[in-house]
């Protein structure tokens, strides 16, 4: 886990009934992934990207293009003019709509996540009660920024509060079309218990093994970057073994067998 950043991204008050909580948005998390430019692989230098109209034939500038909303193929032109009079709510406030059992949220739903802290110390003390009294539910809101509406729910993380937007529910897609290829199969008693065999020694009381995962492609992709860097030869990295699917029965057995000696 890295260490938190101070640096704030928003600022505003989380609001519910007539209290307002002044508070401080922090990103919580950083994508580590590693980046690639496009290169030129002849002479190495990086490529640059340009707008062309086809229309005029021409590169266009930046300040030339405005934005564009094409449906049935007819596409029509949205200037800032036009969003200035949307009804966007407050980019200063969290309203609190409802607070619901944490388990009732869908994990598909959850996507960015904040840290929130106090915003002074004239809001530390309605902070901790707002903290305190959530318990074990989580608070849903709604939040304007970055010129954009989204709900989101904020639960108590320790000493302080976390903040997930969340995706809007018409953009979950639903599931009917992988349901409608599902059959309908029969599962033995026998290959149940084998199942519960299996999972059993990897049950966990908690996800604290999450935190000991790391990304071994990136570490893998860096090591190459270095040696080729430095001129050395490539490591030759062993392939993933491919598992082909084979009777279940007989994986069940195996599975079950290799957990127990390796418990032993």
């Amino acid at each position: 886990m890295q260490n938190q950043a101070t640096h704030a991204s928003w600022k505003g008050a989380i609001t519910f009934g007539m209290v307002s909580v002044p508070v401080k948005l922090y990103t919580a998390t950083e994508e580590r992934k590693v980046s690639f430019h496009q290169v030129h692989e002849a002479c190495g230098v990086r490529t640059r990207s340009q707008t062309v109209c086809p229309s005029c034939d021409r590169t266009i500038d930046r300040a030339e293009i405005v934005k564009g909303y094409e449906e049935d193929g007819e596409l029509t032109v949205v200037t800032e003019a036009d969003l200035d009079g949307l009804p966007l709510r407050s980019t200063r406030n969290i309203d609190v709509l409802a607070f619901v059992p944490a388990e009732s949220v869908p994990l598909l739903m959850l996507d960015k996540g904040y840290y929130v802290g106090p915003d002074g110390d004239v809001g530390q003390k309605a902070f901790a009660l707002l903290r305190d009294a959530m318990g074990e539910n989580v608070a849903v809101a709604k939040i304007g920024r970055a010129g954009r509406e989204a709900v989101c729910v904020i639960r108590a993380h320790g000493r302080v509060m976390v903040l997930h937007h969340l995706s809007w529910a018409d953009e979950v897609r639903a599931t009917d079309a992988i349901e409608a290829g599902l059959m309908d199969v029969e599962i033995s008693e026998e290959e149940r218990e084998l199942a519960r065999q299996l999972v059993s020694p990897l049950s966990q009381h908690d996800a604290s093994i999450i935190e000991s995962q790391e990304d071994g492609y990136r570490a893998a992709l860096l090591s190459i970057i270095e040696a080729k860097r430095e001129g050395r030869e490539l490591l030759q990295l062993p392939k993933a073994e491919k598992r082909e699917a084979g009777d279940l029965m007989a994986a069940l057995k195996a599975s079950v067998a290799a957990a127990s000696e390796k418990a032993a």
